[in-house]
């Protein structure tokens, strides 16, 4: 086997386990391979498509990337506070999956919210 086999396939196992924890603990099944390959073309769109409203012209080519179409939205993406973000994703989360966190977990995620800076960067 080349040079780092082993380590890519634990990772990859380590992250299955992880997908089926999140997926049973929201109460919803595991995506069928063509739902992941559905899936994982339109994360690629949204990625471009957050590169082209939210950063400088990039000085070399993405790659296959550029001919992904960017999805198509109504305004432009833009930066936000990460206590903006925080909350935004915790409303989404109780809205689709009302099960999915334990009231508990409120405060460990918005526990990250001091680790950022006032311009939503790390510390």
């Amino acid at each position: 086997y080349p040079a780092g086999h082993y380590t890519t396939c634990a990772i990859a196992s380590l992250k299955h386990l992880w997908d089926k924890a999140i997926h049973a603990a929201a109460g919803v099944a595991m995506p069928t391979a063509a739902e992941v390959i559905i899936l994982k073309r339109h994360d690629l769109r949204m990625l471009v498509t957050e590169r082209n409203h939210m950063m400088a012209t990039p000085w070399r080519s993405w790659g296959p990337l550029e001919n992904l179409t960017p999805l198509r939205m109504t305004g432009k993406l833009k930066p936000s506070p990460a206590e903006q973000r925080i909350a935004a994703f915790l409303s989404r989360l109780d809205f689709w999956a009302p099960t999915a966190r334990p009231r508990a977990a409120a405060g460990a995620l918005a526990s990250l919210a001091p680790m950022t800076s006032a311009k939503g960067a790390r510390a």
